[in-house]
């Protein structure tokens, strides 16, 4: 027989989500230990597993789009960047950020058939995503403008600072 817990104990100890995941499981349990229900109870478990497992492939999906969503995000800026300043480091960022961008949309579509094999790809294609040094074009920007790729550093300031 397992112990059911009382509930006014588990939210003390651990706050209102534990109590309600420990009143859920001990009706659970309840209903496993009465005898009249034991089919009932096996549909029951078998029904909790198939909806967990949907809603772990859901969340590999939800992931995959994000990541998608950040690589792309992350592109577009070195590609803002670069045509305000033509620094070659910003262009190669954009080209790894194109390729990165295909790899882990792929990715993202072979979550949807396999999510192990699909967050593998993702992965693969955040780390060709990587970035290497880059040349400081933010000066005296602040943190919204550098998320926006915004500089004042343009292609007119590096023929200046060349002379």
């Amino acid at each position: 027989m397992i112990r059911v817990l009382d509930a006014a104990s588990v939210v003390d100890a651990a706050g209102v989500v534990d109590a309600f995941i420990a009143c859920y499981f001990n009706s659970l349990i309840k209903i496993i230990n009465h005898p009249a229900q034991n089919d009932l109870t096996v549909k029951t478990i078998e029904y909790l597993i198939q909806t967990n497992e949907k809603r772990d492939n859901n969340m590999y999906q939800q992931l995959a789009i994000a990541a998608y969503v950040v690589v792309l995000f992350l592109t577009l800026r070195d590609i803002r960047i670069f045509k305000r300043t033509r620094l070659a480091s910003y262009r190669k960022g954009a080209m790894r950020g194109l390729v990165a961008s295909t790899v882990v949309l792929l990715g993202t579509f072979i979550v949807f058939v396999n999510p192990n094999l699909g967050l593998l790809i993702v992965l693969i294609g955040l780390y060709i995503n990587r970035k290497g040094i880059r040349e400081d074009v933010f000066r005296d920007t602040v943190a919204m403008d550098r998320l926006l790729g915004k500089t004042d550093y343009h292609e007119s300031n590096i023929e200046q600072d060349e002379t």
